[in-house]
């Protein structure tokens, strides 16, 4: 199989989609935070009105 020697082996390994998982990730997590936005928003204007 190999002759007597110094041999170098390199294995490499890229996850599939991982760029496309972290693209996904952060959207979800900025709809997250507009929606929590947008709630304590909500919350803030309907304490105002009940003055």
């Amino acid at each position: 199989m190999f002759r007597g020697g110094v041999h170098t082996i390199e294995l490499k390994y890229h996850t599939p989609y991982l760029k496309m998982g972290k693209i996904i990730s952060l959207i979800g997590l900025m709809g997250f935070i507009l929606v929590v936005y947008l709630e304590r928003f909500r919350e803030v204007k309907n304490a105002k009105k009940k003055r």
